[in-house]
């Protein structure tokens, strides 16, 4: 059974102690990093590999893009690049209203 303790303890590599401190705002704050750096991961792999098959040539009859080894449409790049950007000004309008830089 999927628990937020055991999402925070293994996948974001807390300490029990560093888990109890955390307010609920800030643990969705570190799983949605986690969730943005994974897919960065994902998207670096499919760069590399679409790379990889349009040097050979031997196995493609058309260029292969990165949003292809995805399974990404054009139209779901579009909506999941504008989503990063919404939440990249919410964060950002966020610092300033807290005063950082």
């Amino acid at each position: 059974m999927w628990t937020l303790r055991a999402t925070a303890l293994g996948e974001l590599r807390l300490l029990p102690g560093q888990y109890w401190t955390l307010t609920l705002s800030e643990l969705g704050e570190l799983l949605r990093g986690e969730a943005q750096r994974e897919r960065r991961c994902w998207e670096m792999a499919a760069w590399q590999t679409a790379l990889l098959i349009n040097v050979s040539g031997k196995s493609v009859k058309r260029a292969v893009h990165p949003d292809d080894l995805l399974g990404l449409t054009h139209e779901r790049r579009q909506a999941l690049d504008e989503r990063w950007r919404a939440d990249q000004e919410a964060e950002r309008l966020r610092q300033l209203k807290a005063g950082e830089n």
